[in-house]
């Protein structure tokens, strides 16, 4: 299992040569998702990284409308096969071209968003056959599907070992479309929240090719370093050069060789950002059936009114009047239970309808809107006192 990392400089490629880094990936800017590189420099660091023992993998990884994409096949055209071990691409028509046009290349494809399930991975190393030298999986697959895959596919997997998680790349311009006054050449970040899950801090990134956004925390499996190597991965993948301001490659050099789960521990106490695992020890995916299985949400006909269909966090709750013969109704006291079992009373004091207008009561099929109250989520039942 050989360790990927990615450079943007000569001292990158160093210091992972010196730290035991198998592969690199180099990235120019035109051609890259996260490469910074002139094409020039690519092609003088891709020299350099044979000379210091590693395999440079270039990295053609954008998503492409027509036009950019005929500009990236003339730049291809003008790299040597020997130049590089293998070409790394997402793109189908990126793969689709070093396929048909560069015979003496070998292939690194990635899968790690739209390729969640077996088949559609399996046909994609159908296709790509002995030139297809390594593939990209998802870091949504729990190891029990990891290990699955890899005793089915003859095809080396890679996976994310330590990096920033991509939730979503887009090649439209969401930052400077909202900045007019922003030139477009430049690199954009931000931070955003999202206003349909609980998730906060996102790291947003636009440049060149589009909008990038990164999960708040980042993705480390590094520190599971020892089951990891009993799964028969191809390969783990270090990816740290969207870091700002600290020489974080250097610090982290010594996980390109790190055996040990407490090794890599102790290396990684002087991250800096906080990390997550995501959905490698569980599928909380499931989670969802489990809640629907909850004995706190079987109804008890006696006294139910109806249930909370939204929550607004300090704002309000939304009712949905359910049962025939009730209502709510100013002055009326009533209990509820969430879905973890936990029961609350209270007394309407404030009732309006969907409308937003004051009303003195609300009957069934329609919603009521009444004040906020805490630990009482969607699905939370409705009960007269």
């Amino acid at each position: 299992m050989i360790r990927v990392g990615a450079a943007n400089s000569l001292e990158d490629l160093k210091v992972l040569a010196r730290a035991g880094a198998r592969e690199v990936l180099l990235g120019a800017k035109i051609l890259s998702r996260y490469g910074s590189l002139e094409f020039s420099t690519l092609i003088e660091l891709a020299d350099s990284a044979k000379k210091l023992g590693l395999r440079p993998i270039l990295e053609w990884d954008i998503l492409m409308t027509q036009p950019e994409f005929e500009k990236a096949c003339v730049l291809i055209d003008v790299v040597s096969s020997k130049l590089f071990d293998a070409v790394r691409v997402q793109d189908v028509g990126a793969f689709e071209y070093v396929l048909r046009t560069r015979p003496e290349d070998s292939i690194q494809l990635i899968l790690e968003t739209g390729n969640h399930n077996f088949e559609g991975v399996k046909r994609w190393c159908e296709y790509g056959g002995k030139r297809l030298e390594r593939i990209m999986l998802s870091s949504q697959l729990p190891v029990s599907v990891l290990q699955e895959w890899i005793s089915k596919i003859s095809t080396p997997i890679e996976v994310l070992a330590l990096g920033p998680v991509l939730i979503l790349y887009t090649p439209r311009h969401l930052l400077s479309n909202q900045l007019p006054d922003v030139e477009a050449a430049g690199i954009l970040r931000a931070t955003a929240s999202s206003e349909e899950s609980f998730h906060s801090g996102l790291r947003v990134i636009e440049n060149q090719h589009g909008t990038l956004v990164f999960l708040g925390k980042d993705y480390c499996l590094i520190d599971q370093i020892e089951e990891l190597s009993t799964l028969g991965l191809g390969a783990l993948r270090i990816d740290l050069r969207l870091a700002e301001g600290v020489d974080l490659l250097s610090k982290m050099a010594g996980l390109f060789s790190v055996k040990k789960s407490d090794e890599a521990a102790l290396i990684l106490k002087n991250y800096p950002h906080e990390t997550t695992r995501c959905f490698f020890k569980a599928n909380n995916t499931d989670k969802a059936f489990v809640k629907l299985k909850n004995e706190n949400l079987a109804r008890e006909d006696h006294g139910f009114v109806g249930e909370v269909v939204e929550s607004a966090k300090d704002s309000y709750l939304v009712i949905h009047v359910r049962a025939k013969n009730q209502k709510l109704f100013k002055g009326q006291k009533i209990c509820l239970t969430s879905p973890e079992g936990q029961s609350q009373e209270m007394t309407i004091h404030s009732l309006r309808n969907i409308d937003s207008q004051e009303v003195s009561e609300v009957l069934c099929g329609d919603l009521g809107v009444i004040s906020y109250l805490k630990r009482c989520p969607a699905k939370s039942s409705v009960y007269q006192v």
